[in-house]
């Protein structure tokens, strides 16, 4: 059987309620804002510095980070979920990066939320100052331990789904692994002619998709999760009583 903790820890949000209705009402209201404000930031996308064209980020999983922490990996999947319905609807194009960002942000902000709660129930917190810190702490733990499917799920997903999905759709628009490739080679000629005693000796010449990307993909993928775990960290605890409409509340 689930235990009350167990239930806790994915409906993070309705723990302790004593107004289930009111509480899934604001959570129904703050799906509907991180949502909104997850797909903002999806549609901000950058291009890497000298990376392949083909490869863009974006800091959207920041808002499903907070949601998965502040009201559980439910929410926060639910919120994900619906981001990427809605940038298919905006831009059906952008499906095959869906699918894969989906799966890839899933097990990341779920994995993080995961221990984050199990760690909330499992250690009592102590009053005063230090809460904050051991909040961040949890965050930071849980966040690295959620880059490791991420990143595997990352890598494999874009070799054996992505790429071949874009060559069967798009080839004849000249997506091919050829193309690829070359991208790839391309980012590393730009880098080397940038940084010649830098990456000179160390970046290899691109023969094949597994290179570029671990070479580029993968670094990528880690900073952005990195950079947001940082930033969670740094304010989820200050702003986590006005997500919970609750000054008092200790989360």
């Amino acid at each position: 059987m689930v235990g009350n903790h167990d239930t806790n820890v994915f409906f993070g949000a309705l723990d302790n309620s004593e107004n289930k209705a009111k509480t899934i009402f604001r959570m129904f209201l703050s799906i509907i804002v991180f949502t909104g404000l997850s797909l903002g930031l999806y549609f901000l996308r950058y291009n890497i510095p000298w990376g392949p064209s083909f490869v863009s980020t974006d800091f959207s999983v920041f808002f499903e980070l907070i949601a998965s922490i502040a009201y559980g990996p439910i929410i926060g999947t639910i919120i994900c979920l619906l981001k990427f319905i809605f940038a298919i609807i905006i831009r059906p194009t952008s499906m095959i990066s869906c699918i894969s960002n989906f799966v890839i942000e899933t097990a990341f902000i779920v994995t993080a939320s995961v221990y984050y709660y199990k760690k909330k129930y499992k250690n009592a917190e102590s009053e005063g100052g230090e809460v904050r810190q051991y909040r961040r702490k949890r965050i930071i733990t849980g966040s690295f331990l959620g880059m490791v499917p991420a990143l595997i799920i990352q890598a494999f997903s874009s070799y054996f789904f992505v790429f071949p999905m874009l060559e069967r759709l798009y080839g004849s628009k000249g997506y091919t692994k050829a193309f690829f490739i070359q991208d790839y080679q391309n980012a590393v000629d730009a880098i080397t002619q940038r940084f010649p005693g830098l990456f000179g000796k160390l970046l290899p010449e691109m023969t094949n998709l597994w290179q570029g990307i671990l070479i580029f993909n993968t670094p990528a993928t880690f900073l952005k999760f990195l950079s947001v775990a940082l930033i969670t960290a740094l304010i989820y605890p200050v702003i986590s009583p006005y997500l919970h409409f609750n000054l008092r509340a200790r989360r």
